[in-house]
């Protein structure tokens, strides 16, 4: 199936860099790679942000916890 996309310069410099990124020699490809890996790409983006959170989360409870134990 043949698509027709009609893309921004924005768009087109961001597929650029994306065709760089995952290592594809055309646009297509690369579109054809996001597609391909897009739900595993998003899956991973969304557990690495919830494991940052939980890591300030830890850094701010164990500020808690040494005042805590260095008050009176």
């Amino acid at each position: 199936m043949a698509i027709t996309v009609r893309l921004t310069e924005e768009q087109e410099t961001k597929l650029s860099e994306l065709m760089k990124l995952v290592g594809k020699a055309t646009k297509s490809g690369a579109i054809e790679y996001m597609i391909e890996n897009g739900k595993e790409i998003i899956e991973s983006e969304s557990k690495f942000r919830k494991i940052k959170a939980l890591e300030e989360e830890i850094k701010l409870k164990e500020k808690e916890i040494a005042k805590i134990k260095t008050s009176k």
